[in-house]
């Protein structure tokens, strides 16, 4: 039979290791709003302190995270000059279109390559 001194001791270790955890998420949140390079561009916070905000858009929606980073473009503005996710205004000039179109041959290069991916995955089961 355990003694209570040795219950005690054992909540009290459990109790420290879960304050230490809700500690460290705490500091890990007000780094990523307040210190973290990226902090100064706007943005949805839930998406500065998580990637459950990229998974919601992805996994659970389907696949519609671009449509929401075009949304949010729309919204906070483009800040990044290269960035192949965010190819969105084209009419600043020949550099964006010239993104643009790096960003159209990206996404087909992707889009290709998860075709093949996937195709991939679809054979190897397949014994013949």
């Amino acid at each position: 039979m355990p003694s209570k001194a040795g219950e005690s001791i054992a909540g009290r270790i459990a109790a420290a290791i879960a304050l230490l955890y809700l500690v460290q998420l705490v500091l890990k949140a007000l780094y990523r709003i307040t210190l973290h390079p990226l902090a100064k561009f706007p943005g949805p916070i839930l998406a500065a302190l998580t990637y459950k905000y990229e998974f919601y858009f992805d996994g659970i929606k389907g696949g519609q995270y671009t449509k929401e980073i075009a949304r949010l473009h729309q919204i906070y503005g483009t800040r990044w000059l290269f960035s192949f996710r965010s190819c969105t205004n084209p009419e600043q000039g020949r550099l964006s279109a010239l993104i643009l179109m790096s960003c159209t041959a990206m996404t087909q290069i992707l889009s290709i390559r998860s075709t093949l991916v996937l195709a991939k995955s679809d054979t190897s089961g397949v014994t013949g």
